[in-house]
C-alpha cells in the first residue's frame, strides 16, 4: 500500500492535503513534492522513553518466546547468571535483543536509536527533507523532551507513563558512553543546536510549562515540569502574525511614551478619550496612548490534557494552537510528520488551515481519523 502511493506521488508531483499517509517518515518524505507546507508542527518520540508498538523481533531460536524486554540497568543489582547487573522489574522500552532467544528488535520508529549521538543524526537527515518541503517563508515548531541517565535507587516497580501529553519525562535506565548515571542527557538542546550547525535559524526556544505537571518520586532533584518548544526557519524573513496571538498587558494601565500636547486634545477616533494624560499634580504626562495587550511570551503555561483513545502522547490542542495561528496563514498547509492521534490536524481544520501528517502506525492513524471527523467539517 505505502509503495503504490509513493510512486503515485512521484509520478504526478503532487500531493492531496487534510489526509494522513502511512509510512516511515524517514523514507515517506523523500517522495513529497517540495514547498508545500506553510508551517511545521510537531513532536518527534523522545529518544528512549517510549515504545508505540511498532518493532518486531526477528531472528528467535524459539518462536514461542514472549521475549525479555522490560529489565533494566541499576545502581544497586543482584548478579544473574550470563547477563550484567540488572533490576527486575524496572521498565526499559527499548532493548534491542531478547536474552532468552537472542532475537533482535528492529523498529522503524525514531527514538528507539541506541545512543544519543545516533538519535540526533536521524533527527537532522528527517528535517532536511521537512526543509525541502516547507516554504521559504515557512516556519517549524518542534516540541522536545529530554531523558535521563540511570539515575535509579533499584526500589523496583515500574516506571509509570504520565499521560496526556506529548512525550513526558520518565527516568529510564539507559547506558550512555562517557554519561554517569543521574545524567541529563540534554537531547532537545542536542537535536537544536546540530539543527542549528546544519543550516536551520534556530529563532527561539519556547518553554512549556506545565501548572500541573506529573509527579515524581525523586529525592534528589526537583520534579520536571516544563518542556521545550524550538522556532526554526528557513530564511531570516518568515510568515509571522504576532498580533494574532498577542496576550493581555499584565498591568492594564499600560502606556506607550510619547510627545505630550495640549491637555485639550483628544483622540480623533474617540473624542472621549484624551491623547495623554495628567499626573497628580496635574501636569501633562508623557504618557499616551493605553496597550491592552503585549507580545506573546517566551514561558507558555498550558495544563496537560487527556484523550480517550489509545495514544497516550497527545499535544493539549492550546499548547500549539498559537503556533499554527502566528506560523500559518489562513488556508496553508501544516505539516505534522509524526501525526499520532492527530492533534495538529484538528486544531489546524478548527482554525481555516489544511492539514498533512504522516504516521507510522496504522492504530494511530484510525485514531486520528475519528478524532478529525468530531472537528469542525472539511474546509477545503
Amino acid at each position: 500500500m505505502e509503495k503504490k502511493m509513493i510512486k503515485k506521488l512521484k509520478r504526478k508531483k503532487t500531493i492531496k492535503f487534510n489526509k494522513i499517509y502511512q509510512g516511515d517518515v524517514k523514507t515517506t518524505l523523500k517522495k513529497f513534492p517540495s514547498n508545500i507546507v506553510d508551517c511545521v508542527v510537531t513532536s518527534p518520540p523522545y529518544w528512549n522513553l517510549r515504545d508505540y508498538g511498532t518493532g518486531e523481533w526477528v531472528g528467535s531460536k524459539d518462536p514461542k518466546c514472549k521475549h525479555i524486554k522490560n529489565q533494566a540497568f541499576s545502581s544497586k543489582t543482584t548478579i544473574q547468571k550470563n547477563q550484567k547487573k540488572v533490576n527486575k522489574g524496572r521498565e526499559l522500552y527499548y532493548n534491542h535483543k531478547c536474552p532468552k532467544c537472542g532475537a533482535v528488535k528492529k523498529d522503524l520508529q525514531i527514538g528507539a536509536e541506541k545512543t544519543p549521538e545516533e538519535y540526533v543524526e536521524t533527527m537532522v537527515k528527517l528535517f532536511r527533507q521537512i526543509k525541502r518541503m516547507l516554504k521559504d517563508t515557512g516556519t517549524v515548531w518542534l516540541n522536545l523532551g529530554d531523558t535521563y541517565i540511570g539515575g535509579g535507587r533499584g526500589s523496583g516497580g515500574k516506571s509509570k507513563v504520565q499521560t496526556g501529553n506529548k512525550g513526558s519525562l520518565i527516568t529510564t535506565r539507559s547506558v550512555v558512553k562517557n554519561l554517569p548515571s543521574k545524567n541529563l542527557v540534554g537531547i532537545p538542546w542536542r537535536v537544536a543546536l546540530a539543527l542549528q550547525a546544519d543550516g536551520w535559524i534556530l529563532r527561539q526556544e519556547i518553554i512549556w510549562n506545565k501548572p500541573a505537571c506529573m509527579p515524581e518520586s525523586v529525592t534528589d532533584r526537583c520534579t520536571k515540569s516544563h518542556e521545550h518548544i524550538f522556532l526554526l526557519t528557513k530564511n531570516p524573513n518568515y510568515y509571522f502574525d504576532h498580533k494574532i496571538i498577542q496576550e493581555p498587558s499584565v498591568d492594564p494601565a499600560s502606556y506607550k511614551p510619547c510627545r505630550p500636547r495640549n491637555e485639550t486634545a483628544f483622540d480623533k477616533s474617540d473624542p472621549k478619550r484624551r491623547l495623554h494624560s495628567l499626573d497628580k499634580n496635574g501636569n501633562i504626562s508623557f504618557n499616551g496612548k493605553i496597550f491592552e495587550t503585549r507580545n506573546k511570551r517566551t514561558v507558555w503555561n498550558v495544563s496537560i490534557t487527556n484523550y480517550k483513545g489509545a495514544h497516550f502522547a497527545t499535544f493539549p490542542p492550546k499548547l500549539i494552537e498559537p503556533c499554527i495561528l502566528a506560523g500559518c496563514p489562513k488556508g496553508g498547509v501544516v505539516f505534522d510528520p509524526f501525526f499520532g492521534s492527530g492533534t495538529s490536524g484538528s486544531v489546524a481544520k478548527k482554525n481555516n488551515r489544511k492539514y498533512l501528517g504522516v504516521e507510522l502506525n496504522p492504530k494511530y492513524i484510525k485514531l486520528a481519523k475519528q478524532r478529525l471527523k468530531g472537528t469542525l467539517p472539511n474546509l477545503f
